[in-house]
């Protein structure tokens, strides 16, 4: 009788005497495929990371458009990103055990095959109810693309170029969707409409199924690995980070101590969470191996990328806003985001021909280096800047991003294949995972920010009127003058006059709460920079000691 084939969970050694996660046999012997099948797979790859980021950016990107067309309001518009973003930030911690279950080639079809089914039903929406319930399937189909992108791309290639090359390639068009989709949305609104952006999705989904039935993954063992506390587990998880979600969406728009209900979500995300970490450090199958994600190296690569992902906040959050209070529409700022995407597409590619696993520190500090001047380019805004201003600080920041994240990601998957290759799935869930979710907790906490500085800057500026400071005499009395053109009536000039000047006082509010915006997190990628750099010269330091003492 043959024996039955060992399958290894993740954190787990089910037998005493089966081999430790160290000493597994190593993996099966690379063997290269021919340059159509290359091509083949690095082309799935690439469409599926495009079609995924670009399903998030669409919903960034045209929420507010989205709700108009929906007759919902500005506000509620938000219950649609949220509903996109809920799912995402928890389900591709559930995706390695669905894997092992279902097979990897089951897997993805499966996957690909949910989000062309979600897209199609988007062109029955009629309302703002409709559309959030989409929008939540919508990034539960989402969900998994993510790994099914990094599988096909480091499919077809060896194990240093999987790191050095297939990493940098496919978290390049990863990250490129939502400046990509900012790009492109307003030309699609203008000739088409909402639906034309699902149109679009539910043709590269189409395209996805083809290339993914055609191209299949290597196949894996599978085995019945999900278990009734795996479901449970893992809705107290979804419900915990949904609950973040939600505090970290809704917190800046009805205000963090005004909304009794607030306190409750956020009560509900940490019982969630604590009930989840107890149950899964004494089960022994867990979800997610926890004592691994606590270690320091993986402590230390989660706050770098966290880091990053606010950083990010001041491209995918700060400047639309910014430029939407400065009066400029999205179709002005698509020049803008086209050279963005630009940008991001040129720092990968330069990523992927330069990486090596011992460049990497260089490449970190250079990439921070890179942000925190563009980031200090844009502490000078003013209220006469418009997009052009902001090309090449935008441009700086796409073009580091993919140095940064695909450097720091290849840190760890080079510290799962240390510890055992099947751990490969499970970093990767994890990372995605802690993307979506630091994007959510980033972007709540940069807007939080700009509100407090604006009521604050709103606050010294009217103290400033009531002063009768001599600039504010002066600009009266030239608005006075402007709108004494079009009436006589003196009661109508002053209305007019302090009705502009109160706009006035609005958007130079706003503007300088931005530009303190942008300063904290200047100084956050300095001081993130600075620890790098210590870190690295100590490092090497020890290097030295080692190197003198053998």
């Amino acid at each position: 009788m043959s024996e039955t084939p060992h399958l290894h969970i993740p954190g787990v050694n089910p037998n005493p005497r089966d081999p430790s996660p160290k000493e597994q046999r190593p993996p099966p012997p690379f063997e290269p495929k021919p340059r159509l099948h290359v091509l083949g797979y690095v082309t799935a790859s690439i469409c599926v990371a495009i079609a995924m980021s670009l399903s998030q950016g669409f919903v960034t990107a045209n929420s507010q458009r989205i709700a108009g067309d929906l007759g919902a309001s500005q506000t509620e518009a938000l219950w649609l990103t949220a509903a996109y973003m809920i799912p995402r930030a928890s389900l591709s911690l559930m995706l390695v055990k669905l894997r092992t279950q279902y097979g990897l080639r089951n897997f993805a079809i499966l996957s690909v095959a949910c989000f062309a089914l979600i897209n199609f039903a988007t062109l029955w929406v009629d309302g703002l109810h409709s559309a959030i319930v989409v929008e939540f399937f919508a990034g539960c189909a989402s969900a998994p693309l993510a790994s099914v992108a990094v599988l096909y791309m480091l499919e077809i290639m060896p194990l240093p170029k999987k790191t050095t090359l297939g990493l940098p390639l496919v978290m390049t068009f990863i990250l490129v969707g939502t400046p990509l989709a900012y790009a492109i949305s307003p030309s699609l609104y203008h000739h088409f409409n909402f639906l034309s952006l699902r149109q679009m999705e539910f043709g590269l989904s189409l395209l996805m199924i083809a290339l993914i039935y055609i191209l299949p993954l290597s196949p894996m063992p599978r085995a019945p690995v999900i278990s009734v506390m795996d479901v449970l587990t893992f809705g107290l998880l979804a419900i915990g980070f949904g609950s973040i979600v939600v505090l970290f969406f809704w917190g800046t728009t009805v205000w963090w101590t005004d909304a009794t209900w607030l306190g409750g979500v956020a009560a509900l995300a940490v019982t969630c969470l604590t009930a989840f970490v107890a149950i899964e450090l004494k089960r022994e199958r867990p979800l997610i191996d926890l004592r691994w994600l606590a270690s320091w190296p993986i402590l230390r690569l989660a706050a770098a990328l966290f880091l990053m992902r606010m950083l990010l906040s001041e491209q995918t959050v700060g400047i639309p806003r910014l430029l939407n209070t400065l009066g400029y529409s999205n179709d002005q700022e698509q020049l803008l985001f086209l050279i963005v995407t630009i940008a991001t597409i040129s720092g990968g590619i330069v990523c992927a021909l330069t990486f090596k696993m011992e460049r990497m520190p260089e490449m970190h500090m250079a990439a921070l280096a890179m942000m925190a001047v563009g980031l200090a380019m844009d502490t000078r805004v003013t209220a006469q800047y418009g997009p052009q201003q902001f090309f090449l600080s935008q441009a700086m920041l796409g073009f580091a991003s993919t140095i940064f994240l695909p450097t720091a990601m290849a840190n760890g998957v080079m510290s799962a294949f240390k510890r055992s290759p099947n751990y490969l799935l499970s970093f990767i869930a994890v990372f995605l995972a802690s993307q979506s979710l630091g994007a959510v907790i980033g972007s709540g906490v940069f807007r939080s920010m700009v509100q407090l500085r604006t009521n604050l800057h709103t606050q010294l500026l009217n103290e400033q009127l009531r002063d009768g400071a001599p600039i504010v005499t002066s600009t009266m009395t030239q608005l006075k003058a402007l709108y004494a053109t079009t009436s006589a009536d003196p009661t109508i000039i002053k209305a007019e006059a302090l009705t502009a000047l109160s706009n006035s006082v609005s958007v130079q509010a706003n503007v300088l709460a931005y530009a303190d915006a942008f300063r904290a997190l200047n100084y956050l990628a300095l001081a993130t920079l600075a620890c790098l750099i210590l870190h690295y010269l100590w490092t090497k330091r020890q290097e030295r000691l080692q190197t003198q003492t053998a």
